[in-house]
């Protein structure tokens, strides 16, 4: 949780890292972004030696602090630009390492001995009205204290700058999929290989007509692709931030209509006092509540009353809740073309660069885990060891404060009334916190792989899953996307290499199995 106030001024690095491999498969080092068109060009680039008198690693662990992520290798990927993180041209990019202190300028010291400083600057948040903000106190009342909550929609926050689409570093000739947030690319070159590219799972959804919606583009991207014989796909899940389940689960249902039922996955909460307090009061009474609980079990039987839900199951010396079914049955369409997929499951590859949070991993995971998927990894640190594909939380939902608020305790109280004295104090209060807090969210469900239960299972946030081969971007693959997907295609099909250590095959090539954690992946 990081306090508001930390956010109201950007602290831009006049510089921009890249982390370039000479082939894609050994060690990669660092480079200055500008470098890499550069390079383009004939221009023979060379790697950073130290940062303002450190050593440019020591530099980065000291000074960068990403966060998000709960993958070491996802939060290295953090630093550095490539396609995916150029798309959204993201102005925090490299700004938290430097909320206290920021020199004027930087002086960068390359391994050809030649030098280059840099200005460093610091510029108000675009997401503040700073012609209303007269003094300290006028700012700390606009970015610090909570305003009352809405039960309608929760507290109000700062706003903040919506993440602004460009493309400037992917193939033109894109075919809109879905609310310019998933495209699909078919190559004119002759061969095989279609790319599905989606950025995000975050949209308003309003009844089913966001997902007829989705249907109808995932049907015409599906026709075109038999029409141009594309038979192999590509998913593009990098910098996917996650989104709605829902519409993670209706892609899925795209690509294998016949599969309903391999939905891998369900969830649980953790079965503590409060929960309970407010299930017996508002389970099967307020449809909010009882929709934001979930009524269905994993085969999809209707719960008859809250006790069935609540259990309390032991998994892991933890209090859990019974198994609930992630998307209720009857939620997902069918895809219109329900009986032949058009792609098998041999023939799609997962890529991502680690950065694939919440709904983006438990849709990875429906086609890794439902299907045998195979997934391929970019970047991370520079180490011969394998890296997971999906490197942020895998939750099944996340809640922020005023989350729980609206959808979980108001909702029980419109039903139950007031609560005595004594139960109170197990429910989260209806009262604003005494500070707006940025990114302050809470992991209030968890992921549990599908008949793998017992006391020995573990939530999924906690178990590593190393995708079946990592490769380190090249200087070409730091700047356009296609270059990344020739490169995967080549891999997936055409026996292309993977990154030494990464892979279960010994030549290298990428195998249908995944190799186990190694103590040494903590660095």
């Amino acid at each position: 949780m990081i306090p508001n106030i930390l956010g109201s001024f950007l602290f831009l690095p006049g510089y921009k890292f890249i982390s370039v491999s000479s082939d894609g498969l050994s060690l990669p080092e660092i480079y200055l972004d500008q470098d890499a068109a550069s390079q383009e060009k004939g221009y023979n680039a060379s790697a950073v030696d130290t940062v303002d008198g450190l050593p440019v690693e020591e530099f980065l662990d000291s000074a960068f602090h990403p966060w998000g992520y709960q993958d070491p290798d996802a939060l290295y990927n953090e630093i550095f630009l490539d396609p995916s993180s150029r798309v959204f041209q993201d102005l925090s990019l490299l700004t938290v390492a430097f909320t206290f202190d920021i020199p004027d300028k930087s002086e960068i010291v390359f391994k050809n001995g030649s030098t280059i400083a840099l200005a460093n600057v610091a510029v108000p948040s675009p997401g503040i009205p700073w012609s209303d903000v007269v003094s300290a106190e006028a700012l700390h009342g606009f970015v610090e204290v909570p305003r009352p909550l809405d039960r309608a929609g929760g507290t109000p926050t700062v706003p903040q700058q919506p993440r602004r689409l460009l493309y400037p570093n992917y193939p033109s000739g894109g075919i809109s999929v879905f609310r310019d947030i998933i495209w699909g690319y078919l190559s004119d070159s002759g061969d095989d290989v279609a790319v599905l590219y989606v950025s995000t799972f975050k949209d308003k959804l309003a009844g089913a007509s966001p997902l007829l919606e989705f249907q109808a583009g995932m049907a015409s991207f599906k026709r075109l692709c038999k029409e141009s014989r594309k038979t192999k796909l590509i998913i593009d899940l990098s910098d996917n931030p996650g989104g709605l389940t829902v519409l993670a689960e209706q892609l899925y249902r795209e690509l294998f209509p016949t599969s309903s039922d391999k939905i891998p996955d369900l969830s649980r909460f953790r079965a503590h006092p409060g929960l309970d307090i407010l299930g017996q009061a508002a389970y099967g009474k307020s449809e909010n509540f009882t929709a934001s609980i979930g009524s269905e079990d994993q085969e999809g039987k209707i719960f008859d009353n809250w006790d069935q839900v609540f259990g309390p199951d032991v998994v892991h010396r933890q209090n859990v809740t019974r198994p609930i079914k992630l998307i209720p049955t009857g939620l997902i369409l069918d895809a219109t073309d329900a009986d032949v997929p058009v792609f098998t499951p041999e023939n799609i590859i997962v890529l991502t660069n680690g950065r694939c949070s919440s709904a983006c991993p438990a849709f990875g995971g429906f086609l890794t885990r439902g299907h045998g998927v195979r997934t391929v990894a970019l970047g991370g640190r520079p180490l011969n060891l394998p890296m997971q594909a999906f490197g942020g939380t895998k939750g099944t939902e996340v809640h922020t404060f005023e989350d729980i608020q609206v959808e979980i305790v108001a909702p029980a109280l419109e039903v139950a009334g007031p609560f005595p004295p004594e139960m109170q104090s197990l429910l989260p209060s209806l009262e604003p916190p005494p500070l707006n807090l940025m990114h302050a969210a809470i992991n209030t469900r968890s992921t549990y792989q599908k008949d793998n239960g017992g006391e020995g299972d573990l939530p999924l946030q906690f178990v590593y899953e190393a995708a079946n081969c990592k490769l380190f971007y090249t200087f070409e693959m730091t700047m356009t996307a296609t270059a990344i997907w020739e490169r995967v295609a080549d891999i997936a099909w055409h026996g292309g290499k993977c990154v030494p250590g990464s892979t279960v095959n010994e030549d290298g090539t990428i195998g249908d199995g995944t190799l186990p954690f190694d103590e040494k992946i903590k660095g």
